[in-house]
């Protein structure tokens, strides 16, 4: 199977090539641009909606229902070469001037935001113009602004666009050339289809399950140790040809296994290495621990001196595994990209449910490798669990002697005492049987240990994390409010003028003289900043093209970058850019012009901090920054003091006017906890202080991080289970699916779990949706409300300035008349909203937010549902959901009136925070009900585990009552006082012991009367056999009398032996039957069962024609029986296997002796012909002989006396001879 999907995988890597990708990336546009060639044939041929368009006819226009019929749509009314543009239906893009007047009917056509499928169609001097996005390429990109291709099956990556022709190419219908679609040269990665990745990842399953089944192979003939050491060496063997052959599975492709996500080494290069590891050591413990059994028995017979060796060795390792899961939780914390912000549901990704599982993954290899060795332990050392305890301490603090000054001392010694309580914990567990029969409420109990301890060593690790980030945001701010700062950028800037630059221009577009002017500007220039910072000149040709930076960064982005997320410094013309919390930039521009004043080109200037990370630019357009500045900061708070007096705070922290004088050094720490605030305050000098504030939430933390942790555990129970099962009905489910039986316990403690997730589920979906509508309409509201002021302080300030006359001039050409983008911006600042202002045609006039338009990022025109619902004065208000790529908001319009309610325009306001506000609102709610759903989930379980273990220890007991029901002797009644269904049934379940009991007791007697028969009747028959030749005898000898016969001496002789031998045999009988009689008065007393045997040896040594093998135990071996019925029991059956063997052949009696567990076992075995079948189930029958004269009673004797002493006798026959067992228990 293996071998199949290998020759498969090769196969489709060569038919998924980079070849074969690329011509089927090519099938798709193909198919994309068909299917629309066809829509806009469909479109074309509806003169009626044509006609609906085309008249503006709105009322039997629906956009949505264009929408769904053809892409973008452009209608325009062609008169004396002028187009206007009387129909659109998305605000997306627009078609640029070339393609309206001078373009093709079908082509691709690079607009401001990407390449499009343009289809031209002139109807009655109306122009069609529909566009199909091919691939997006935003001027500026960041988060929900990306260059991709707008089929999301075509990665961007791999491919682009080329208008050139090549191999392989995109074509109309009438086979004209559109485009190319090519691989990008600038990928060294090889492009492999994830099916070829996949099929060989498949490959190893086949191979994993021949190795388990070979490894149970081994156990079940060679045993344990061989078959786990096999089972090992066979995962290590795989993960090394992994290592050492990466690219067979090329899984550097897969973010899973980058090293930037998480990298730890060269055995944990990434997160997908150490999940992979962490599933093969757990599947090496899990069947090590389920064969542990067999290898403790292997391991028992080592030498008590090497046993004793071994244990500082066993307390080494648990030392060395619980530091090793240790330090790998923390570099999950502190080493990696993955974010354990818990408080934030959302920003959960899948490098976070993979960190669980990992997480999982650790506890509970840590747990059963201990469980292993305390197992070992307890087999082997007995009672000196405390002297290991006693070596784990030692050795531990022996390490920790090394490790005196390290930071990490306190959380090793916590680990240690953590450490020392799970052990004792464990060995307790381990040690009692309640416990140990309690495998669920044990599972439970470890599961919320575990989930409790991890919790506590990722807040620890997170709260020194976020102490460290916090010392390092004190340092930046005090940098950014460094007067040193503002002399040196004044200095800087004094020499950096553009008329020195304009005759030197001309070198910036060499790149070998740019570099070195570049060089030169740096050294000179900002050498004040070099030792602290690092200094970027970017330079730009009037054209907005990069000359030689080495940034690949657009004019656009570092532009955007300055007009919406700048902010001004003290000096004039410099802006300071917020990267990150920890991380700034200065930036100014520069506009070089020659000395007519004609625009040579742009020089940027960016200086960031050296402790800033080289991400100097990424572009926010919507928000203005406002998260990535600390200024803004929903987690902290910060203030400013300057001798003694507060000068500058942000956020909502209630900072005091004055401070009480601290005495620490200058650039240290110092940390004040104030209830549910934590103050960090840093001196940067003498007189100035700078303190940074954050909420205490490390116990919401630490809960809702235990939450996750315990569903992880749940969900891998559950799957564990599941796959567990699969395996023992070898993954034929169809015909196990009606045969599982579910007890009692489960179906209780099932259904209280389903019920309790089934109910958190539920009511989570219908609260998200409440939030979602809440949200809808406090934010229709808010924004109603919000646009109805904006458009009054606007209509006041129109009707104010400028007539009513030359209102509608004003929107057509406010430069001319009255500056309504003065306006807009004003009314935003005032209103703290992005404002936007569209003509009467729906062309945008002015706008808090100009960039985006300006760059073609969205279209100048309103959007088209808006435009439809507000034209013409049908509505007065707009609301609905918008999106700009990926970044969804909602917005709302209204037409703004003048006198006598002339329309003059549209104002919308576009709430671009909208969406992470009721993100925020959802996180902070399913936070909430995840932590409250698992305690709730923790007291249903622990309920219902209560009440699942009351039911079936309910009937447990009835059930060892119903088993001790015995018709020989008297049965007790239960007692149950509580009125239940549990107390109807054991009422019932009193009155059939009862009627049981009279019955017994009839049957007893009827028994009675019956055994007594049949033994008079054996008896009566035992007697007659000697009494006839007594009677003949006596009658022959009468005779012999009568005849005066010569010889009547002799005859009276013979009479007389015949009757002493008959009255002898009279004797024995009534011996057996005395025997048989009185087994049951048995005097049982302790005494030596292997001195009994050797006496039983030294009779039987000179036995004729018999062959005897004792193999007795030399030790004392001590029961409690009669000693009497022992010696006449081995008598028996000893006697019976000399018997069983015919005269023609040596009788060879062998006697094994064992001693197990707390039982003694005797086999005595004989060669004789053994039992028929038919004979087997009367063998141990009163009165039941194989023999032709006896009386049957030996063997029944013989089962009544080990069944007296509390044994029990059993036998296996063949052809070959009879061996007898009898087990007797060890006084």
């Amino acid at each position: 199977m293996s071998l199949l999907l290998v020759s498969i995988s090769v196969f489709t890597n060569q038919k998924f090539s980079e070849k074969t990708e690329l011509a089927k990336a090519t099938k798709i546009l193909q198919r994309d641009i068909t299917k629309a060639e066809n829509n806009f044939n469909s479109f074309i041929a509806d003169s009626t909606l044509i006609s609906n368009i085309t008249t503006k006819n709105f009322t039997d226009i629906s956009s949505e229902k264009l929408l769904e019929k053809i892409n973008y749509l452009f209608v325009y009314k062609i008169n004396d070469k002028k187009a206007d543009l009387i129909f659109w239906d998305t605000q997306t893009t627009l078609p640029d001037s070339a393609l309206i007047f001078f373009g093709k009917a079908k082509e691709l056509v690079a607009l401001e935001n990407g390449y499009f499928f343009a289809q031209r169609k002139i109807s009655n001097s109306f122009l069609f113009i529909t566009l199909m996005p091919v691939k997006w390429n935003y001027a500026i990109t960041n988060n929900y602004l990306q260059n991709t291709f707008a089929n999301k099956k075509i990665d961007e990556i791999y491919f682009s666009i080329s208008k050139e022709n090549a191999d392989t190419f995109v074509k109309t219908n009438k086979n004209d050339f559109l485009f190319s679609l090519v691989t990008n040269k600038s990928i060294n990665t090889t492009i492999e289809s994830k099916i070829t990745i996949w099929l060989r990842i498949l490959a190893f399953f086949p191979v994993f399950i021949f190795l388990h089944l070979l490894a149970e192979h081994i156990y079940k003939f060679y045993g344990a140790p061989k078959a786990s050491i096999f089972l090992f060496t066979s995962l290590l063997f795989i993960r090394f040809f992994s290592y050492f052959n990466y690219q067979f599975f090329n899984l550097r492709q897969f973010e899973l296994f980058n090293p930037a996500i998480y990298g730890s080494g060269i055995v944990l290069r990434s997160l997908g290495d150490l999940f992979i590891n962490i599933m093969f050591l757990l599947w090496v413990v899990f069947f090590v621990e389920s064969k542990f059994t067999k290898l403790i028995k292997l391991i028992l017979p080592i030498n008590k001196i090497r046993i004793w060796a071994l244990m500082p060795f066993l307390a080494f390792f648990v030392l060395l595994i619980t530091q090793k899961t240790c330090s790998i939780i923390q570099t999950l914390v502190s080493d990696s990209k993955i974010s354990f912000d818990v408080l934030n549901f959302f920003s959960l990704d899948f490098f976070g449910v993979v960190a669980l599982i990992i997480l999982c993954g650790l506890a509970l290899s840590h747990f059963y490798l201990c469980k292993i060795i305390l197992v070992f332990l307890k087999k082997n050392y007995q009672n000196n669990f405390l002297f290991f305890l006693l070596l784990v301490a030692i050795e531990a603090l022996v390490f920790l002697s090394f490790q005196i000054g390290n930071t990490n001392i306190v959380l090793n010694l916590i680990l240690l005492s953590w450490l020392l309580l799970f052990l004792i914990i464990l060995y307790l567990s381990l040690t009692n049987k309640a416990i140990n029969k309690s495998t669920l409420s044990a599972y439970v109990f470890w599961i919320i240990y575990f989930s409790l301890s991890i919790s506590g060593i990722i807040i620890y690790e997170n709260t020194s994390k976020e102490l460290q980030n916090r010392k390092h945001y004190a340092e930046i701010i005090a940098s950014k409010t460094s007067t040193i700062n503002d002399a040196i950028l004044n200095s800087v800037l004094t020499d950096f003028k553009s008329e020195s630059l304009t005759q030197k221009f001309y070198l910036f577009k060499n790149k070998v003289s740019s570099l070195a002017l570049k060089d030169s500007l740096t050294n000179n220039i900002f050498s004040s900043f070099n030792n602290t910072h690092e200094t970027n000149i970017l330079v730009f040709d009037k054209f907005e093209n990069p000359l030689h930076n080495n940034e690949t960064v657009t004019y656009n982005a570092i532009n955007s970058i300055l007009n919406t997320q700048g902010k001004p410094t003290n000096v004039p013309g410099v802006f300071l850019y917020d990267v990150g919390f920890d991380k700034y930039n200065y930036i100014f521009r520069r506009e070089i012009q020659d000395s007519t004043k004609n625009l040579l080109g742009y020089i940027f200037v960016i200086i960031n901090s050296r402790k800033s990370s080289n991400k100097i630019l990424y572009p926010e357009l919507f928000n203005r920054g406002h998260y990535n500045s600390i200024d803004n900061s929903l987690i902290y708070s910060y203030a400013t003091y300057e001798n003694n007096i507060l000068v500058t705070s942000h956020n909502n922290y209630n900072f005091t006017a004055k401070y009480n004088q601290f005495n620490f050094g200058i650039n240290s720490f110092l940390q004040i906890d104030k209830k549910e605030y934590n103050e960090l305050w840093y001196k940067v000098n003498a007189n100035k202080f700078i303190v940074i504030v954050k909420e205490n939430k490390y116990l919401l933390e630490f809960i809702t991080l235990f939450s996750y942790l315990f569903y992880a555990f749940i969900i891998i129970a559950i799957f564990f289970s599941f796959f567990t099962y699969l395996y023992k009905i070898k993954f034929k489910i169809i015909n196990n699916l009606f045969k599982t039986q579910i007890n009692i316990k489960q179906q209780v403690l099932g259904s209280i779990i389903f019920f309790s997730i089934l109910s958190f589920i539920i009511i989570g979906i219908a609260t998200i949706l409440f939030f979602v509508n809440k949200s809808e309409d406090s934010n229709r509201k808010l924004l109603s409300n919000s646009i109805r002021a904006i458009k009054n302080d606007l209509t006041s300030e129109i009707e104010k300035n400028i007539s009513v006359k030359n209102a509608l001039q004003a929107t057509q050409n406010f430069d001319e008349t009255y500056s309504l983008q003065s306006s807009i911006t004003k009314l935003s600042n005032i209103h703290s909203f992005d404002v936007n202002f569209y003509d009467t045609l729906g062309y945008l006039r002015a706008s808090s937010i100009l960039l985006p338009y300006e760059k073609g990022i969205i279209s100048k025109k309103i959007s088209p549902i808006a435009y439809t619902h507000l034209y013409g004065g049908k509505e007065i208000q707009f609301y609905q959901n918008e999106s700009i790529g990926k970044l969804n908001f909602v917005s709302i319009y209204m037409p703004v009136t003048i006198c006598n309610n002339k329309v003059i325009g549209y104002l919308n306001i576009p709430f671009f925070t909208s969406g992470a506000k009721l993100k925020d609102e959802i996180s902070n709610f399913l936070v909430t009900i995840i932590n409250l759903n698992a305690f709730i989930l923790i007291i249903a379980g622990i309920v219902s585990l209560f009440i699942a273990n009351r039911i079936a220890n309910s009937f447990s007991f009835i059930t060892n009552k119903m088993k001790n029901i015995h018709l020989e002797k008297q049965n007790e009644p239960i007692i149950w006082h509580r009125k239940d269904e549990i107390g109807d049934l054991v009422l019932e379940y009193n009155k059939m012991v009862k009627k049981l009991d009279e019955s017994a007791a009839a049957l007893a007697k009827k028994e009675r009367e019956s055994a007594w028969q049949e033994m008079a009747k054996q008896v009566a028959h035992e007697i007659k056999n000697p009494l006839t030749p007594m009677k003949l005898s006596m009658q022959f000898l009468q005779k012999a009398i009568d005849e005066n016969a010569p010889n009547i001496k002799d005859l009276s002789i013979k009479v007389s032996e015949t009757l002493v031998t008959q009255i002898d045999h009279l004797s024995f009988i009534a011996g057996e039957f005395s025997r048989f009689a009185n087994i049951e008065n048995a005097k049982p007393t302790n005494f030596n069962l292997t001195e009994t045997l050797i006496s039983l040896k030294q009779l039987y040594s000179t036995y004729e024609n018999s062959v005897f093998n004792w193999h007795i135990i030399l030790k004392d071996v001590f029961i409690f029986s009669d000693k009497t019925q022992i010696n006449s029991l081995f008598n028996n059956l000893i006697l019976n296997a000399i018997q069983s063997v015919s005269n023609n052949k040596k009788a060879i009696i062998t006697i094994n002796q064992i001693v197990k567990n707390n039982f003694v076992e005797l086999t005595i075995s004989d060669n004789g012909d053994g039992i028929k079948e038919e004979m087997q189930s009367k063998i141990f029958t009163p009165n039941f002989t194989t023999k032709t004269s006896g009386t049957g009673l030996g063997l029944a004797m013989c089962k009544r006396i080990v069944e007296q002493a509390g044994g029990t006798i059993s036998f296996q026959t063949s052809s070959k001879g009879t061996t007898f067992l009898v087990v007797l228990p060890l006084a």
